[in-house]
């Protein structure tokens, strides 16, 4: 099957990580996927090896993103997609492809319209709606909404990341039967339990020690302030006991350094890593730990950290009950709940039977259920579906004479 990978996304970070991810999983299935990204956001290619793109594109997306007025930003986006759908018909011609593969995008249209146009399926993932909120303030948020609820109506199948997602997504209109729940997955070839966490033992001096992990970033539905303050609490009873954490930790807010000053020996923050690099930090980790979501979101860390048999604490919300059974292969805690998480990892300190238990089922509910070559065989089952359903009403409308136009 031959598919086009389209988005709109700047294509790095997470969103690289879960591009890619599925790309691949496709192609050693030996399918062909193009990706058409935006000019410089091409997530196979690696910025800082072209000198141009080094400087440019990072100058234009603080212009674009952080200095333009949001109307302004906004009438862009959306002036962008004849220059997408444009580029979309130039890919189409040399290469023929079979379906339509985007990550949605606030105001993003054009693939949608050129798949009506040319009977062509496309699915749509959506891992944000503007009814949920967006990075910036949308000045056109109504006209957003129409834009959105029109798309994801028009799409032949919505992909979305958890079952509360696609609630959410039905009560804003979208019929449920073409709304399919895809978790977020691994590649169990990166993230395996067979990686050594010795390295990063000894590069922080943690030999001794017994380590909480997280991996995550600065954004509020993380939890790091009710992560920091459990760190507080449990460094005035447990010397033996640091927590590493894996991420760009550099701006921290006057109330969080507040919080975390004087805590050096108990705490470590790390500089960004590479994310082919965090398998080796979480292989460091004695117990992992997400210490709160938001309510639709699957946590990719997640996944990664059960792949890699460790035992897992995360918040008690609908996404994650989908994945971890309180008990059998994780541990789950009151979101954001400080006293909660301090009594669940000692919990599992205390009791290595728990902990390896847990492990091991972590990681057999992983591998059996959420790989992205799992995730990539379900997408081309739903293609292959939508192929032989285009066919079937191809073949019905030229026996009646029957050709219409969508009426997107």
């Amino acid at each position: 099957m031959n598919i086009l990978y389209h988005h709109k996304t700047r294509g790095q970070g997470a969103e690289r990580v879960h591009i890619l991810s599925i790309v691949n999983a496709l192609r050693e299935q030996g399918h062909k996927v193009e990706i058409l990204s935006p000019p410089g956001a091409d997530p196979e290619r690696q910025r800082n090896t072209a000198r141009s793109i080094k400087w440019f594109h990072p100058l234009l997306t603080f212009v674009f993103t952080r200095k333009l007025p949001d109307l302004l930003f906004e009438i862009i986006q959306i002036l962008y997609n004849v220059v997408a759908y444009l580029r979309i018909k130039h890919a189409y011609r040399p290469s023929r492809f079979d379906a339509i593969y985007e990550r949605y995008s606030t105001f993003s249209f054009a693939g949608a319209i050129f798949a009506k146009r040319y009977n062509i399926p496309i699915i749509l993932e959506v891992n944000n709606t503007t009814s949920f909120g967006t990075i910036r303030h949308l000045a056109l948020k109504r006209f957003a909404g129409y834009v959105e609820r029109k798309v994801l109506c028009a799409a032949d199948s919505v992909i979305t990341v958890s079952s509360e997602f696609k609630r959410l997504l039905v009560k804003s209109g979208v019929q449920a039967y073409r709304i399919s729940v895809m978790h977020n997955a691994v590649d169990p070839k990166v993230f395996s339990y067979n990686i050594s966490g010795l390295p990063i033992r000894e590069k922080y001096n943690l030999s001794d020690k017994s380590v909480v992990g997280f991996v995550g970033s600065m954004v509020p539905w993380h939890g790091l302030q009710s992560l920091l303050k459990c760190a507080q609490d449990m460094s005035k009873e447990y010397g033996k006991v640091c927590f590493l954490l894996v991420g760009d930790f550099r701006n921290l807010s006057p109330e969080l350094m507040k919080i975390a000053d004087g805590l050096d020996d108990c705490i470590i923050f790390t500089d960004k890593v590479p994310h082919h690099e965090i398998p080796k930090y979480i292989a460091a980790m004695d117990v992992a730990i997400m210490p709160n979501s938001n309510s639709y979101g699957s946590p990719m860390k997640v996944f990664e950290y059960m792949a890699m048999g460790k035992p897992t604490i995360a918040p008690d919300l609908a996404p994650l009950r989908e994945i971890i059974t309180h008990g059998v292969n994780g541990l789950l805690i009151r979101p954001g709940d400080p006293e909660d998480m301090k009594s669940k990892i000692i919990k599992l300190m205390s009791n290595s039977e728990l902990r390896n238990r847990l492990g091991r089922n972590a990681v057999n509910s992983i591998m059996s259920n959420h790989t992205w070559d799992i995730n990539s065989r379900k997408i081309v089952h739903i293609f292959d579906t939508l192929l032989q359903t285009n066919r079937n009403d191809y073949q019905a409308r030229k026996k009646q004479n029957l050709f219409v136009r969508s009426n997107f």
